[in-house]
């Protein structure tokens, strides 16, 4: 199960790696634009750099959407399996383990016993006092 979990699990370290790229990208055109502000000015350059940091930007944004959906998405379904599917598995099978349990024994289980339940509101019949007289 676990392998199953493991594989079906998407790669966030690959996502982290891509995010510190696109990142230092754009911030290596934000520097060049630093830098080189006078020569685009004379030029008259500025659009195209505004395209091609606005390109960064951009493509920065639309991946760490992507990564903030897919860990949501992730998250949510690891909940539902972890949480309820496997602890909603384990309280039944430590339920029906201690019902085999208790009705080998000859313990009274109160959940499995209809006349405890009808009569729980009768203490003396509960203890067994009622029998005796």
């Amino acid at each position: 199960m676990q392998y199953v979990v493991r594989k079906l699990t998407p790669p966030f370290g690959a996502y982290t790696s891509m995010s510190a790229h696109l990142l230092g990208a754009l911030r290596h055109t934000h520097s060049r634009l630093v830098e080189f502000a006078e020569e685009i000015a004379f030029f008259r350059g500025e659009e195209t750099e505004k395209m091609l940091v606005e390109r960064e930007y951009a493509g920065l944004i639309m991946h760490e959407n992507r990564v903030l959906v897919r860990r949501w998405w992730h998250g949510c379904v690891e909940e539902g399996i972890v949480k309820w599917l496997w602890g909603s598995f384990g309280a039944s099978s430590v339920g029906v383990a201690y019902g085999l349990f208790a009705h080998t024994v000859g313990i009274a289980c109160h959940l499995c016993n209809p006349c405890l339940l009808q009569t729980s509101w009768n203490s003396q019949h509960r203890f067994g006092e009622s029998d005796r007289k």
